[in-house]
């Protein structure tokens, strides 16, 4: 959390991430009624996907996604959608895109 809204004016990429927003550009940051006066408006966050920081970061995690890249750190951080909830509790249903689906 920033408190001291000093340190956003020099910001120029902002993004959030998200399960299901993956890697989303924030356009703007303005404080609420009541409080201090401050807005910051993000030009990269104005079009989608974002500044190229934004976009780049997006990508690399998609290619992850698809098994394009990997790395120790991404063994095993996809899910088996269908995997039972003792599969599931046991670490046992991790995946890489080319293990074959199991008929539902």
């Amino acid at each position: 959390m920033i408190n001291d809204t000093t340190t956003l004016t020099d910001v120029m990429v902002a993004f959030c991430t998200g399960t299901a927003a993956e890697i989303a550009p924030i356009a703007r940051l303005a404080t609420g009624e009541g409080e201090d006066n401050f807005e910051k408006v993000f030009d990269f966050g104005q079009t989608l996907p974002g500044g190229p920081v934004t976009a780049a970061l997006l990508k690399l995690l998609r290619q992850v996604m698809m098994g394009e890249k990997s790395s120790a750190n991404t063994e095993g951080w996809l899910r088996y959608l269908y995997a039972t909830p003792e599969e599931f509790a046991n670490g046992g249903s991790s995946f890489s895109l080319s293990t074959t689906v199991r008929n539902t």
